[in-house]
């Protein structure tokens, strides 16, 4: 179970990371799930997060609504007596258990995505779940006893939501990934633009590591570069159309 510290005390566990990273933060006396990972994964969660002594969350925060993310989150609720967390522009499909399907950023996912949106039927619905708690832009989340933030970052989906622990350590969901090393730019985003610009929401903040959905940390450094990259090349499609 890798585990992360920040220098005012906050403690953050990767209590499941084979198919999506789910992280367990710990502040004081208090708990947060961030992500649920998807069904298959529920017994291994749970038996995780009770192995560290936990036996009710202060919440439950979704990085955003697709079913490896999403997918225990209304079990997480009833078992721990968690407040779940998503983003305005995703609480509909939580409430449905509906995966929003992403736009492709390769050739191939592009191709793939293109293909299933073709298809009537549901793509990986999970249970549904009512929010408790919608967040918008920015939320502090000290009324929870974290020194933590919430902040939209689109891109991937419409409601993708990073936590930003003591403007040290971000959970970053898929705005990022960690899977191929050097290489951070997600397979699959409804708005590479958006995602581009979340990126640079993230670099305002003072976090040395990024912890992804997939894969291992993303340091700064590496951030940095990716940004510098897509943001050169943005300007250089401007002049190109100018």
């Amino acid at each position: 179970m890798d585990k992360w510290k920040t220098t005012g005390g906050s403690e953050i566990f990767r209590i499941v990371g084979s198919r999506c990273n789910v992280y367990l933060v710990k502040e004081h006396d208090h708990f947060l799930l961030f992500d649920s990972s998807m069904k298959g994964e529920r017994k291994r969660l749970e038996r995780r997060v009770r192995s560290l002594g936990v036996t009710e969350l202060d919440a439950l925060i979704l990085s955003h609504t697709h079913f490896d993310h999403a997918g225990n989150a209304a079990y997480i609720q009833q078992v721990f007596h968690t407040p779940v967390h998503v983003q305005k522009e995703e609480a509909a499909y939580l409430m449905a258990g509906k995966t929003p399907l992403p736009g492709g950023t390769t050739w191939f996912t592009r191709w793939l995505m293109r293909v299933q949106h073709k298809k009537e039927i549901p793509v990986f619905p999970y249970q549904s779940c009512k929010a408790d708690r919608i967040v918008g832009d920015r939320l502090e989340l000290s009324d929870l006893g974290f020194d933590a933030t919430l902040l939209s970052t689109p891109g991937h989906s419409p409601g993708s939501m990073s936590l930003i622990v003591k403007n040290e350590i971000a959970l970053v969901g898929d705005t990022m990934f960690g899977q191929v090393p050097g290489i951070i730019f997600p397979p699959f985003a409804d708005s590479a633009d958006l995602l581009i610009r979340s990126w640079g929401m993230l670099l305002e903040t003072s976090c040395r590591l990024f912890l992804p959905a997939h894969g291992r940390p993303v340091k700064r450094s590496l951030l940095e570069k990716w940004y510098k990259r897509k943001r050169k090349r943005e300007f250089e499609d401007e002049g190109m159309m100018g």
